[in-house]
């Protein structure tokens, strides 16, 4: 959980705000994103603990808590890249690659990664999935599970290795 010291410090202006150190084991990312508040809180987690955030991509078509998530990305330091409709996975990988990232961390991006660009990070992906898989797989179980009366049952996270297909 946050300490009031790295919630405010988040939300500080970019200039007022304090860089955390890297420590030596640190793992810099790239955050694929869609922009929530609760994107925001892993985000802002994954900078107190000491790793480094070298760029986040936030997912086309989501509009709720942009504002919010806005502030918080922007407060990190690192470049912010809000999508289209229709990615160009060639134009983002030739803005990603550059950054020099470790991994790419995903939570709640509702499109499949193609491996091409998965292989731009030496330690692969990691996916954030709001369900306990092999249940409730694809880009919306949170609306599925609660339709099905399943989320007290089905309910939960997984994270797994990111493959070039859903949720496996």
């Amino acid at each position: 959980r946050f300490t009031s010291d790295a919630r405010s410090d988040a939300r500080a202006p970019v200039s007022a705000r304090r860089e955390p150190a890297l420590s030596s084991d640190a793992v810099t990312a790239v955050f694929f994103v869609d922009g929530s508040s609760l994107t925001g809180d892993l985000i802002v987690s994954w900078q107190a603990a000491g790793h480094g955030i070298a760029a986040i991509v936030v997912a086309p078509g989501r509009r709720s808590g942009r504002w919010a998530f806005r502030r918080v990305a922007t407060s990190t330091g690192a470049p912010v890249k809000f999508l289209k409709r229709r990615i160009d996975w060639q134009e983002l990988a030739a803005w990603i690659a550059p950054l020099a990232a470790d991994v790419l961390i995903s939570y709640a991006f509702p499109r499949l990664v193609p491996s091409t660009f998965l292989a731009l990070f030496p330690s692969g992906g990691v996916n954030f999935h709001p369900a306990l898989l092999p249940y409730y797989r694809g880009p919306q179980p949170l609306i599925c599970m609660v339709a099905d009366g399943a989320w007290r049952s089905q309910g939960g996270m997984t994270l797994h290795v990111m493959s070039d297909a859903y949720d496996q």
